[in-house]
């Protein structure tokens, strides 16, 4: 019974006299439940009709408590934890009042995941660059660790809708270079979460331009990493994301890296940032760069820079030559309004060899075969030196997962081959003669 009038008859047995009264009955209880806080704060109350209220005592999730000591009917709260106190009702007593409060995982930040997708990787980076320098409310009790935290919108958002709260992964109220410090602790945890326009002939590409087809063991190799090309540039771009697959087999370990100094992109800690987590054991690598002026960019060629070492022998091997096959997955190019520019990929291969003169002879050999145009469209011309070339001479086409897809004879020095029918991408040729075996890289375009 709560807030109930009755009416009360009282009757004197020995007169017969009657009295009534109306009486308000009510009834005070405590509170023992759970809420949950969804970004911004909420109302706890212990409930009216006390002659006095006290909040005693607060207990985060992690079990460090303090005292509250605030002497009214309700508490605004955002963080997580326990919160106690009592209310005194007259007639009785204090009451003891215990509210759990929980973060609501859908809407709170997860240090790490900038762009609240339901993981922190790479392409988180792009979101910090969009939203860098902007200021904000900060996080209470932030922290960097894989948790769910509370905190108050910003009432700034994403093109994607994702409020810039989520940016500021380490809850200081400044999205900024610090922020990426969760990105690279929490790297590739998940937790519980509630495409790119098909390419065409005038979108940019992320290509590989290896400067050797064929290098050492132990050799250290850098490769350009470049994006847009002279006819077709990047424009009006501000962040991209991609993976780097290889085999670790062919590598010193965790010897795979990136640089991206001297890009057109931007001046790293200047007015650009990037993050690269490298996992070896997979063999492959994520990489993330992304101005922070909030000013999108045109241009084209050079971006960064992969540089490893290859493995010191071959040893184990079945044989004396092994094919780097270096493969750019999952690439995200954005503007900085966070819409995703179509874009296109070019992978490449070099061959590592454990012979030590193998380079200098190879030279030698390559030098007596000219193959060209490259890249070309339909027709591919080899022309062998007459010292080379022999009736036996034979030429075969691979792609760049090692598959032999024709076989012919070379019956002249000077032959032409139609590669009209092959897809865009990188091939091999293979020219054997009795001087020896010699691989030929060419790209066919469309």
């Amino acid at each position: 019974v709560n807030n109930a009038e009755y009416t009360v008859t009282v009757t004197d047995v020995n007169t017969g006299c009657m009295a009534t009264d109306q009486i308000l009955v009510t009834s005070h209880t405590w509170t023992v439940d759970t809420f949950q806080v969804c970004g911004d704060s909420i109302t706890l109350d212990f409930g009216p009709g006390a002659a006095q209220y006290y909040w005693q005592y607060y207990s985060d999730p992690q079990g460090n408590g303090s005292g509250i000591n605030v002497y009214s009917q309700t508490l605004n709260v955002i963080n997580p934890g326990t919160y106690s106190g009592y209310a005194y009702f007259p007639g009785c007593g204090a009451l003891t009042s215990v509210f759990n409060v929980t973060a609501c995982e859908t809407d709170s930040v997860w240090p790490g995941d900038a762009n609240s997708d339901g993981q922190a990787h790479n392409m988180d980076l792009l979101t910090i660059g969009i939203g860098y320098g902007t200021t904000g409310l900060l996080r209470p009790n932030a922290t960097i660790n894989w948790q769910p935290e509370s905190s108050p919108a910003w009432g700034q958002q994403l093109q994607s809708g994702v409020d810039y709260k989520h940016i500021d992964c380490n809850g200081d109220a400044v999205i900024d270079v610090n922020d990426t410090l969760a990105v690279i602790q929490n790297y590739a945890l998940t937790h519980n979460f509630s495409g790119i326009e098909t390419r065409d002939d005038n979108d940019p590409m992320l290509y590989l331009t290896a400067p050797l087809d064929t290098v050492l063991t132990g050799s250290s190799v850098i490769i350009p990493v470049n994006l847009g090309s002279e006819t077709v540039k990047a424009n009006a771009v501000y962040g991209i994301a991609f993976t780097v697959h290889y085999n670790p087999d062919l590598l010193e370990a965790n010897s795979m890296g990136i640089s991206f100094n001297n890009s057109w992109f931007g001046v790293h800690g200047l007015n650009a940032i990037s993050i690269r987590k490298n996992f070896h054991a997979q063999g492959m690598m994520d990489v993330a760069l992304t101005r922070i002026d909030h000013q999108n960019i045109s241009g084209y060629g050079t971006i960064g820079e992969l540089s490893f070492i290859t493995i010191d022998n071959l040893s184990g091997k079945q044989t004396l030559y092994e094919t780097l096959e270096l493969e750019i997955t999952d690439v995200r190019l954005i503007r900085n309004d966070e819409s995703e520019v179509p874009i296109g990929v070019q992978n490449d291969s070099i061959v590592v060899t454990d012979l030590d003169n193998a380079v200098n002879e190879l030279s030698s050999l390559e030098a007596s075969i000219s193959v060209y145009p490259n890249p070309t469209k339909d027709v591919l011309n080899i022309v062998i030196e007459s010292t080379v070339h022999s009736p036996q001479t034979m030429v075969e086409i691979l792609n760049a997962t090692g598959q032999v897809i024709s076989i012919s004879n070379l019956t002249a020095n000077s032959s032409s081959l139609n590669v009209s029918d092959l897809a865009a991408g990188v091939y091999f040729l293979r020219i054997s003669s009795d001087e020896g075996n010699v691989s030929k890289r060419f790209t066919v375009v469309k």
